[in-house]
């Protein structure tokens, strides 16, 4: 039987779609521009993603039946569906459980039994077998920079290795938290043991940052971005100088030319590139003086200079990059996953139906 969720969503999605016929309908910011439901593979999953026109997931540990031997097979599986409709455009299913993945530059990548699996737009592209097993990896600029078990840092390039560098020196002691790899067009970064290494895309060492307790490495637009358990700092992808941006504990966080969102603690903030707060709201009040917003900021927020996108306990809420204001809500459940910003419209996941929502107005 068709759920009353279900029933109001097929029949947003059809007025989004088409208007009402001889009223004048026009959709506006938030309502439903597609909903494609029951989508295999979007739960469980370890990872969910979206780049150039792709959605893509990952699940590092799936489990199977093979009818032959008559016993339960464990693997791994990579999908990718399209953000213009959310119909699904491919799956591999790999034979073993994967040990890390990367979602980025047009498709990904996945660690398996030592091996560097590379995705794009239509598929598996190309795959390197390594000496040891994999425990990060990082996609930029077609290439692949896996990081081993021992502490080498690989970068792979059209089904070969390129180079590899050792970092068993650069370790200290064991600090911070689990190894992790990130990667642009310009710059190479990775963590282990609490350290920050930036090195350059052919290889060259850059800076070497004991910055301990290292969470989160990202680079969105060249810039190098690190989480701890203390704040949020940049990291100069030349010299390693650290700026700190935001003091404190935070948890998602979105960037855009001008401005850094974070969410964190029922509230949303947005900070200057410099670290200077400009407005926050949320979590029973308002940083600017007007009335108090009792709304839960959580989860994962998604930003352009035309808009701040962020789940919260009203539901998907559109707010104004100036000021914080609120433009819409979307009365959905708190989402699975999103959102997203693919082409005119805010990609979420709800339990297991992909939705997309209109960003604007219009009319």
């Amino acid at each position: 039987m068709t759920s009353r969720r279900r029933f109001l969503g097929a029949v947003g999605s059809a007025l989004a779609v088409g208007g009402l016929a001889g009223c004048g309908y026009r959709p506006g910011g938030g309502d439903v521009r597609w909903r494609t439901e029951r989508i295999r593979g979007l739960t469980p999953r370890n990872g969910i993603e979206v780049t150039e026109g792709l959605l893509v997931t990952v699940d590092e540990s799936t489990m199977g039946y093979d009818f032959d031997s008559e016993e339960f097979t464990r693997g791994g599986a990579v999908t990718a569906y399209a953000t213009e409709d959310g119909s699904e455009l491919w799956s591999d299913s790999l034979g073993s459980e994967l040990s890390c993945h990367a979602i980025g530059d047009g498709g990904g990548a996945v660690g398996v039994d030592g091996t560097v699996v590379r995705y794009g737009a239509d598929g598996e592209r190309w795959r390197v077998d390594l000496d040891a097993s994999l425990v990060a990896l990082a996609v930029a600029d077609g290439r692949a920079y896996a990081l081993t078990e021992t502490d080498a840092l690989v970068a792979c390039v059209d089904g070969s290795e390129r180079w590899r560098v050792a970092l068993e020196a650069d370790a200290d002691d064991g600090r911070g938290f689990g190894p992790s790899v990130a990667a642009g067009d310009d710059v190479v970064v990775c963590s282990v043991g609490g350290v920050v290494v930036g090195l350059a895309p052919d290889g060259k060492r850059r800076f070497h940052q004991s910055e301990a307790g290292v969470r989160e490495l990202s680079v969105v637009d060249g810039s190098v971005f690190v989480v701890t358990g203390h704040g949020l700092a940049t990291v100069d992808s030349d010299s390693g100088s650290v700026t700190w941006l935001i003091e404190g504990r935070i948890g998602r966080f979105a960037v855009t030319p001008d401005t850094v969102y974070g969410a964190f603690d029922a509230e949303l903030v947005a900070y200057d590139r410099s670290g200077d707060r400009r407005w926050s709201t949320g979590g029973g009040g308002r940083s600017d003086g007007r009335d108090g917003d009792d709304t839960d900021y959580m989860g994962r927020v998604a930003a352009d200079a035309d808009g701040v996108f962020v789940d919260s306990s009203r539901g998907l809420t559109s707010l104004a990059p100036d000021d914080g204001s609120v433009r819409w809500r979307a009365q959905n459940r708190i989402l699975s996953d999103g959102p997203f910003l693919v082409d005119d419209g805010v990609l979420v996941v709800e339990e297991d139906d992909l939705v997309c929502h209109y960003r604007t107005d219009t009319f």
